[in-house]
């Protein structure tokens, strides 16, 4: 990781870390859980064969069906980081709190972003990348290739998006 890429960092991405024990902080709970307390809170077990519910979370409840759980821990890791993440970038929305407005689809996943994402994931610049590089590397379903693919360009938008309000916020002060 270099620290050309960590100028890039939210303040948030710069101070979480994803968390390897057992224990979760669950920002919209505001306290520590077990993984296996998070992992229920969350329904990390819910998987839906309907792609309509592309949410980062949901995708990451999907991969951690279609890979029979495997990686369960981990999923339930990048589940959290993620939910926290985008509970953070809410407090600056106009709209706080976790919802931007109800329900959206996602824009389509194109090939500059796809190519984006697999440019992060050769040269991760954060421990959610490395995390999500790491599964990546330890399956070979397709699917799940491209959910992680698919996942690591909106986690560096969620990133970005945070970064852009941090900076407008320590401008207008």
């Amino acid at each position: 990781m270099s620290s050309d890429n960590k100028l890039n960092l939210s303040d948030f991405f710069k101070s979480r870390k994803c968390v390897t024990t057992n224990s979760l902080f669950c920002d919209s709970e505001k306290r520590n859980m077990s993984i296996n307390e998070y992992s229920k809170s969350k329904k990390a077990k819910s998987v839906h064969s309907i792609d309509s519910d592309r949410s980062i979370c949901q995708m990451l409840r999907n991969i951690n069906g279609m890979t029979n759980f495997s990686y369960h821990e981990q999923v339930v890791i990048l589940i959290n980081f993620a939910n926290n993440a985008v509970i953070n970038l809410g407090k600056h929305s106009k709209n706080p709190g976790n919802r931007w407005g109800g329900r959206k689809t996602r824009s389509d996943f194109t090939e500059k972003k796809r190519k984006q994402a697999l440019e992060i994931l050769d040269n991760p610049h954060h421990e959610v990348f490395e995390e999500l590089k790491k599964l990546y590397n330890s399956v070979d379903n397709e699917s799940v290739l491209d959910y992680i693919v698919e996942i690591t360009y909106y986690m560096e938008r969620i990133n970005s998006k945070t970064l852009e309000y941090e900076i407008g916020k320590n401008n207008n002060e």
